[in-house]
């Protein structure tokens, strides 16, 4: 196919599926070469509930964050693709002894550089777009040993592997992965589904779940847990996530989400919104 319809084709993939991106998924569509994306969002995030261990417990304050990021992606060949994600986040809750001894939080939160090769594409022909994906973790450098921290305080990296196929208004993908980082943070096993539909031309609107499994770790409350080892707890959850995207321009784009953790263990049970701005180039 030509270059114009590769082109075309990843940017709606891009703009129907990247409001989903609750948990660093994996896109298996790529940009085309010499071109890029770009997409700024603010995520507001609140829980009243959460699960030490995995039983189930109201949280004496609603816990808040508030999460600004900026992701890039360049197309360095038709296949391979270069991507970074940044951003700022603040946490808002009560200083207690034992979930948050410093009350709320905030600082960069960690930095994800990484590259993605796409080793089948339905637009040359193959029954799947396949792509599988590498990336480095940054530590942001932000304070960790609370349930109010921004994230667990390790650097390291993650593999993995996603798959998409368009049929006709319907563009569904998947994507499975393992990550590892320092600092005693629990090796992870991440992945989740999505499904989108394009009722009318420049709108899509697109559902998904998500999943995030630790391997290993302590719960919250049990034998040896303290604050400071807040980043060695073993935190699962799965997320569903609704949502809709919108062509602005005709290299613009408008992304609105919201989504919900359900059956958590260590973790917060969140609820999520989420507003996007992407731009094609």
């Amino acid at each position: 196919m030509t270059l114009l319809v590769r082109t075309l084709l990843a940017t709606a993939a891009f703009a129907s599926l990247a409001p989903a991106a609750f948990a660093n998924e994996i896109s298996p569509w790529t940009p085309a070469a010499g071109a890029g994306e770009a997409e700024i969002s603010y995520t507001s995030q609140q829980a009243d509930e959460f699960n030490p261990g995995d039983a189930q417990a109201p949280l004496p304050r609603e816990l808040s964050q508030d999460n600004v990021s900026l992701s890039l992606s360049y197309g360095i060949s038709q296949r391979l693709a270069a991507d970074i994600k940044v951003g700022y986040a603040k946490s808002s809750f009560l200083t207690d002894p034992v979930l948050a001894p410093q009350g709320g939080l905030d600082g960069l939160t960690d930095i994800h550089v990484g590259l993605r090769y796409m080793v089948l594409d339905q637009v040359d022909g193959a029954p799947l777009t396949v792509t599988l994906g590498i990336a480095g973790i940054i530590d942001g450098g932000y304070r960790t040993g609370a349930l109010s921290a921004i994230g667990d305080g390790g650097s390291g990296g993650q593999i993995g592997i996603a798959i998409g196929r368009n049929i006709g208004p319907f563009t569904i993908s998947g994507h499975t992965g393992f990550r590892t980082r320092s600092n005693n943070v629990p090796n992870e096993i991440f992945g989740g589904t999505n499904i989108s539909v394009s009722p009318i031309s420049g709108v899509s609107l697109y559902g998904g779940l998500s999943y995030v499994n630790s391997t290993s770790g302590i719960d919250i409350g049990g034998p040896g847990f303290s604050p400071a080892r807040f980043p060695e707890v073993e935190e699962d959850y799965k997320i569903w996530s609704l949502g809709a995207s919108a062509v602005l321009t005709g290299r613009a784009s408008a992304n609105l989400g919201y989504g919900k953790k359900f059956d958590g263990r260590n973790t917060a049970r969140s609820e999520f919104f989420r507003v996007g701005l992407g731009y094609s180039f």
